[in-house]
């Protein structure tokens, strides 16, 4: 779906099929098949490029079984979140 903040890893065929009008990029797509076998399509806006990076970051870290930076992630934002407060609810 086109509203979907992070979509499910697809085949790497699916550019080239979905650019066949253009020659250079099923090229280009067909070299980075050979390295890469799938992309993830991300939407488009304004926090497109960190939402992609940290996820691609959480997808590796919990691949590896990298706990550690996941907890070091986790300790890092917890200065960051708000938790409401009865006082800035009235």
């Amino acid at each position: 779906g086109g509203k979907e903040n992070v979509c499910p890893l697809r085949p790497m065929q699916d550019l080239q099929t979905e650019h066949s009008h253009n020659p250079n990029l099923v090229r280009q797509f067909g070299e980075l098949s050979v390295s890469f076998n799938a992309w993830r399509p991300v939407r488009g806006d304004g926090n497109c490029y960190y939402r992609a990076v940290l996820f691609a970051w959480l997808e590796r870290s919990v691949a590896l079984g990298n706990l550690d930076s996941l907890r070091g992630f986790n300790e890092m934002l917890k200065p960051h979140r708000q938790v409401p407060t009865l006082a800035n609810s009235i």
